[in-house]
């Protein structure tokens, strides 16, 4: 999705929402889940473009009611106001 997707012109400020919810955290969407790392078969790559399947790392994520030492807190969903408040940010002079 990225390399068809995304050009030099823009991005995808994913980043935005571990920010917006430090600044804003009633405006992000969030919940706990435990994550790890797991290599698994690459996505990006049709069986028909090799013998051998690549793989590639990927992050896993399940939402948890426990504490443990792999918590973390995953951001999904802005609220509407985020954007009126990001864009704010982004128009701020330094």
């Amino acid at each position: 999705m990225w390399e068809k997707r995304i050009t030099d012109r823009g991005f995808n400020p994913f980043d935005t929402l571990a920010a917006g919810w430090l600044t804003h955290p009633e405006l992000i969407d969030s919940i706990r889940v435990t994550a790890r790392i797991e290599e698994l078969p690459d996505d990006r790559v049709s069986a028909s473009t090799s013998d051998e399947p690549k793989t590639k790392p990927y992050l896993l994520v399940e939402p948890t009611t426990e504490r443990t030492s792999r918590e973390i807190i995953y951001c999904h969903t802005p609220r509407p106001e985020f954007k009126v408040v990001l864009l704010k940010r982004l128009a701020a002079r330094p």
